[in-house]
């Protein structure tokens, strides 16, 4: 899962719930759009070392339950993750393309070694690290909502 920049896509459906189809306890592999920025600028500035080579790139992995507390810790407010069915998913106005994915991390899932890109010095950027990064912004869009 990507938080792309500005967190516009972190999946808040109201009264602080952070609604997925993701099974408790599954793990969502985690990077930032900053972290494609990096590999991508990386390989057009010293293309010898990324030519014919074939990246999957991962940070961590995190529970929904983990994300939930992770923002409650940044933007103040308390989020709760809150796991849903595909119908109740649908229903209550996530978009189809966005809980199949849950639904497909529950089955099957990435297999992919963190570690696989750990050899070409970049570090993939943490969820709180990219949170802390974005702390002012997430408060700010969080503050007005009820």
């Amino acid at each position: 899962m990507c938080f792309p920049q500005g967190c516009r896509h972190v999946p808040y459906h109201g009264q602080w719930k952070v609604h997925h189809t993701g099974r408790d306890g599954t793990q969502i592999d985690w990077f930032s759009a900053q972290d494609i920025g990096r590999f991508a600028a990386e390989a057009f500035t010293q293309p010898e070392k990324f030519n014919h080579k074939e990246l999957s790139l991962v940070g961590e992995k995190h529970t929904m339950s983990e994300v939930a507390e992770a923002l409650s810790t940044v933007t103040g407010k308390h989020f709760d993750a809150i796991s849903q069915t595909e119908e109740e998913a649908a229903a209550s106005g996530l978009f189809k393309w966005g809980f199949e994915a849950y639904i497909w991390q529950n089955v099957e899932g990435y297999k992919i070694d963190p570690q696989e890109a750990s050899g070409y010095g970049i570090h993939p950027e943490s969820l709180d690290e990219f949170l802390e990064g974005h702390k002012s912004f997430l408060q700010e869009r969080y503050s007005g909502l009820e």
